[in-house]
Parts: structure tokens; sequence; C-alpha cells
């Protein structure tokens, strides 16, 4: 068991020779250092050390840790690890994460989120398919809410193409204007005028088109 330090000297010491051990063995090294020390820099580095590696193995093992773990400090810490690793390889660990658990819970909303952030088409394929298998309206908040964060480029063809087949689902189209809101105007105002353009359109669809609209032309 990793030994509590307040010297940061050792502290920095540890995180290197754990960072230089078998890919096996050092994250277990590093999940040890976020269940008992009490050194907050200690704790940082191992969280920055964990997500830098972005494996899905690691982030599997940061899940399966967070659900055995009862302490409240380490499952931050946990979560810390998902939410700021951002390889694309680990979008499949993520989706299973999410769907394994409820999407209120924090674990979930992390893996959620973390899709989000990574915005590669496959993370974002994911999220938009995630509005059509639930009925909750609450789920369907949580998940509209991540995808209108998503501003990549690699997102882009991805939501262009998906709001431009069919605006049907409000609270998908609704959730890709919002994401489109971050992208230049030259990339996406001419979707948000033939949106505007289509007739019977849905009133808040419409209000969340003009909003962005304004948002990006201004």
């Amino acid at each position: 068991m990793v030994e509590n330090s307040e010297d940061t000297l050792e502290q920095r010491k540890l995180i290197q020779i754990a960072g230089t051990m078998s890919d096996t063995l050092a994250p277990e090294v590093l999940f040890e250092i976020l269940k008992v020390s009490t050194s907050e820099d200690m704790l940082k580095m191992a969280v920055v050390t964990l997500s830098e590696g972005s494996k899905s193995s690691v982030i599997e093992m940061a899940a399966n840790k967070y659900a055995d773990s009862k302490d409240p400090v380490e499952r931050d810490y946990l979560l810390d690890v998902i939410v700021k690793s951002n390889d694309p390889s680990i979008v499949s660990s993520l989706s299973d994460i999410a769907s394994a658990n409820l999407y209120e819970t924090p674990i979930s909303q992390a893996a959620i989120n973390t899709m989000a952030i990574i915005g590669s088409q496959e993370s974002t394929l994911n999220l938009l398919n995630r509005i059509n298998s639930t009925t909750s309206a609450d789920n369907i908040k949580i998940i509209t809410k991540s995808i209108s964060k998503i501003h990549t480029a690699d997102a882009l063809p991805v939501l262009l193409a998906t709001i431009s087949d069919s605006t049907s689902d409000i609270s998908k189209s609704i959730a890709i204007v919002k994401a489109l809101g971050n992208y230049p105007a030259k990339d996406v105002s001419k979707t948000l005028e033939q949106l505007c353009n289509q007739p019977n359109l849905n009133s808040s669809l419409k209000y969340e088109i003009d909003k962005t609209y304004e948002k990006i032309t201004k």
C-alpha cells in the first residue's frame, strides 16, 4: 500500500516511479494513491498521470473502483480521471459505463460528458443515438445538455448530416442547433438558414435556431 506523505519531492518521485512501471502495474499504484493519500498535490498528480494514459483499461478500472468505493473524496478523484481523459480510443469504454449505470448517476454523467468533450464522430453518434434509446425526459435532458457542448471539427459533419436528414426529433434537433452555436458562422449559417425556412417548423426549434444564428453572427 502507498503510504501518505506530505513531502512534495517524495510525492513527485512516487508518481514518476509509477509512470515507468509496466502498463499493468502502474495504474494500480496510482489508483492506490487516490485511495490512501491525503495530499491534494499528490492526488492531482495521480489523476493527471492516469488520465493522460487515456486507455480503455484505465477508464474501466476507474469505473470499477468508483463502484466499490464508499469514500466521497476518492470517488470525486476517480470521476476526474474519467472526465479528464480525452482519447477517442476510450469511447467504447465510456459508452459501456454510461449504459451500465442510471443516467442521473455521477459516473454515467461523467462518461456522457467525456464523450461530448472528445467530440469524435463515434462519440457524437453515440450520444445522438442515445436520445432515441430512452423515453425518460430526465435522461434526454442529460444527453442533450452534453450534445449542446460539442465543438470539435470532427463532430461537425455528423451534426450537420443528422439535422439535415430530419428535424422531427425536436429534442435532438434543439441539442444539435445549440451545438452549432459553438462553430464559426461560415461553417453553419447556411444550414441554420435552411432549417429556419422549413415549413411548419416547430416553434421551440425555431426559437433556438434564431438564438444560435444571432450568437454566431453578432
